[in-house]
C-alpha cells in the first residue's frame, strides 16, 4: 500500500515535470515520513458476501501542506538570484516543487490533522489459491486519497474537541488555534503546543508531557481557567482582575493584554481564540477583538472591541458555550441555538434547543439536563443520540475528540468515562475517574491524545483541594 501510494505521487508530478533522481528521492523521502504520521483505526467489519467484508476506518487527514505556501514565498524572497542563473523555466520549476517538498517534510514534525471521518472501503480475496485478502488498486487508491488533507490554517475538512467536515475550533486544533469549543464549555483547563500539555490548578501554571508526570511549574499567581495558545504565547483570562493576560511559553512576561476593569461592560468572564479573532462575553454580550490588534495596543483598549452579540448565553448556563463551524458562530441565545457570522452579522435562530454546547466541526452536540445527548445538525435538524434512565447515573460532563463523544457519568459508586459515536452508536465504558469524594469540574480532550484530563475538587477535612488528573482514554 505505502508503494503503491508513493509511485502515485510519483507519477503525478513526472506527468507535469522532468524529474531528476534527486527530486524523485526528495518526493519519496517526504511521503515515507508523511505515511508515518498518518492517523487511522479500523472501527469494524461486516462481512458483505462470500469472502467480502465492507471495513469501516476512521481517518484523521494530514494536513500534508499545512504553512507550507507561507515558507514557501518566505524561502523565496530571500533566495539570492545568482542561485537559479543559468536553470531553464523547467530546471526552476523543478527546484521549486523540491524546495516545497523539503517544506512538507519539515512541516510533518509537528503534524497538525482535519477532524476524524469514517471510510469504508471492501476487503476482499485477491489471491484465492492462496487465500489471501486485502485491497484491491481501486480500493487501495480510495483509502490514500483520504490520508491526506489540502487544508491549511483554521479550515478543515473534517475532527475534533470536535469533528466533521467543516472548520471547528472543535476537533481540529493547530498551534493557531486558539481553544476547541469542547474545552470552552469545559473551561480550557488544560492546552496542548505539540506534545507539550500546559494546565492550571491553585492559580499556578504548569508544564508536562501527555501524562502529566512530573509537572514544572512555569508561573504562579496565573488565570486558573481558559487557556488559549496561539503562535508561542498563551493568553488565559483571570476573571477576578477582569482582564485577559498573555505570557510566552515559558510563563514569563505575563502581561495584561486588554484590562476590562477599565470599564465594567467590557469584563470578560470567558475566552476564545480561534481563527485570528479572541472571543469573549460578559453577561449576555459576545465581542470580539482581532487577535493582531489585541497584540499591539495598551492595554484596556475596550473601544476596539465590538459587540456581535446581545443575548450570549441567554438560558444564563452555570458554564457558557460557544462553537465554531466554518465561517459561523453557534451559541445559546434568545429564542434557542443562534448562528451568527463571526462579525454578529446574519443572526438566525436554527433550533429551540439549548443546553450545554460543543461541536465535531459539522454538528453541534448539547448536553441537556443529566440524562440527555443531542445533536443538532446546521439545518436545525434534532436527533436524540442517548437518552438515560434516572437508575443508570447523570451526565456530568461531555467533550469531543477523535470520532468519540466523551461524557462524564455521575454512578452511585464512582465518576466514569464513557463514549458514543456522533450517530449514538457504539456506546461504550471507557474508564473510572475518582470517587464520589470528589467534584468532577471540567473535562478536556484533545485530537491525538490517549488521555482525557479532569480539573477535580476533593473533599477533605479543611476544604476542597484542587486537582488535576487525566485518564487513559484504553
Amino acid at each position: 500500500m505505502q508503494n503503491q501510494i508513493i509511485d502515485v505521487w510519483i507519477s503525478m508530478f513526472e506527468s507535469q515535470y522532468s524529474l531528476n533522481d534527486e527530486s524523485k528521492e526528495t518526493i519519496k523521502a517526504t511521503m515515507v515520513k508523511a505515511l508515518s504520521k498518518c492517523r487511522y483505526s479500523v472501527d469494524r467489519a461486516e462481512k458483505t458476501g462470500d469472502g467480502e467484508y465492507n471495513v469501516y476506518v476512521s481517518i484523521e487527514p494530514l494536513r500534508i501542506i499545512d504553512g507550507v505556501e507561507d515558507r514557501l514565498v518566505e524561502y523565496i524572497s530571500n533566495l539570492d538570484a545568482s542561485e537559479l542563473t543559468g536553470m531553464s523555466e523547467e530546471e526552476q520549476q523543478i527546484f521549486v516543487l523540491q524546495k516545497t517538498f523539503e517544506l512538507v517534510a519539515e512541516g510533518l514534525d509537528d503534524p497538525t490533522y482535519d477532524p476524524a471521518e469514517e471510510v469504508v472501503v471492501t476487503y476482499s480475496v485477491l489471491d484465492p489459491e492462496k487465500n489471501m485478502y486485502g485491497l484491491d488498486e481501486a480500493e487501495g487508491q480510495k483509502l490514500g486519497e483520504k490520508l491526506f488533507s489540502l487544508n491549511t490554517g483554521d479550515t478543515s475538512s473534517s475532527t475534533g474537541a470536535g469533528s466533521g467536515s467543516a472548520v471547528a475550533s472543535s476537533g481540529v486544533s493547530s498551534d493557531d488555534e486558539g481553544m476547541l469549543s469542547g474545552n470552552f464549555y469545559n473551561r480550557g483547563y488544560f492546552a496542548f503546543k505539540g506534545d507539550v500539555c500546559y494546565f492550571s490548578n491553585e492559580s499556578k501554571l504548569y508544564r508536562s508531557d501527555a501524562s502529566l508526570k512530573d509537572p514544572v511549574l512555569l508561573a504562579d499567581g496565573f488565570g486558573n481557567a481558559f487557556i488559549n495558545i496561539a503562535g508561542n504565547h498563551i493568553y488565559h483570562l483571570v476573571t477576578y482582575k477582569k482582564a485577559i493576560f498573555r505570557c510566552d511559553l515559558d510563563g514569563t512576561n505575563d502581561i495584561i493584554v486588554f484590562d476590562g476593569a477599565k470599564d465594567p461592560d467590557y469584563a470578560p468572564a470567558s475566552l476564545y481564540i480561534h481563527g485570528g479573532w479572541c472571543y469573549f462575553s460578559n453577561e449576555k454580550n459576545l465581542y470580539r477583538i482581532s487577535l493582531e490588534r489585541l497584540d499591539n495596543t495598551d492595554a484596556g483598549a475596550a473601544e476596539e472591541a465590538e459587540c456581535i452579540a446581545t443575548d450570549f448565553n441567554y438560558t444564563s448556563q452555570v458554564y457558557p458555550t460557544l462553537c465554531i463551524i466554518g465561517e459561523k458562530l453557534y451559541y445559546n441565545g434568545k429564542g434557542g441555538l443562534t448562528c451568527i457570522a463571526p462579525d454578529g452579522s446574519d443572526r438566525k435562530v436554527i433550533s429551540d434547543q439549548n443546553g450545554s454546547l460543543i461541536s465535531d466541526g459539522t454538528s453541534i452536540f448539547t448536553h441537556y439536563g443529566t440524562r440527555w445527548i443531542r445533536r443538532i445538525d446546521q439545518d436545525g435538524t434534532f436527533t436524540e443520540l442517548l437518552e438515560l434512565q434516572s437508575s443508570e447515573g447523570s451526565i456530568r460532563n461531555i467533550n469531543y475528540a477523535d470520532g468519540w463523544i466523551y461524557y462524564v457519568l455521575e454512578t452511585d459508586s464512582a465518576y466514569e468515562l464513557w463514549k458514543i459515536k456522533p450517530d449514538g452508536t457504539a456506546r461504550t465504558s471507557v474508564n473510572e475517574i475518582c470517587s464520589l469524594d470528589h467534584h468532577v469540574i471540567s473535562m478536556n480532550t484533545f485530537p491525538g491524545k490517549n488521555y482525557a484530563y479532569f480539573y477535580l475538587l476533593k473533599d477533605e477535612n479543611d476544604g476542597l483541594t484542587p486537582i488535576s488528573k487525566c485518564v487513559a482514554l484504553k
